[in-house]
């Protein structure tokens, strides 16, 4: 950008963070929209929202989970190794 457009950045900031919305760049989208916020904090926040609705994180929620029970000396993972539990699946399986 020349120096002569250094008074409209933030007009700049904020229609490069819908450009790069639209082209489905969030990460740099919301770098704009966080220097945007240091100027006018309504459009920073905005942009912000709008890239976070527009790229929600799915992801398997269970996985961010860690185990809890009222059993006291449960183990944070399995205890028994793979080919155990492999062999009393097939077991199973077979019956």
């Amino acid at each position: 950008m020349p120096p002569s457009c250094s008074t409209e950045q933030g007009d700049w900031l904020f229609t490069r963070a819908l450009i790069l919305l639209s082209l489905g760049l969030p990460r740099l989208a919301l770098e704009d929209a966080k220097e945007r916020e240091t100027q006018r904090a309504e459009e920073g926040r905005f942009l912000s929202t709008y890239a976070n609705a527009l790229f929600t994180r799915f992801d398997f929620w269970p996985a961010r989970e860690s185990p809890s029970s009222d059993y006291d000396d449960l183990p944070q993972r399995p205890a028994q190794p793979a080919a155990k539990v492999r062999a009393v699946v097939l077991k199973y399986l077979t019956a």
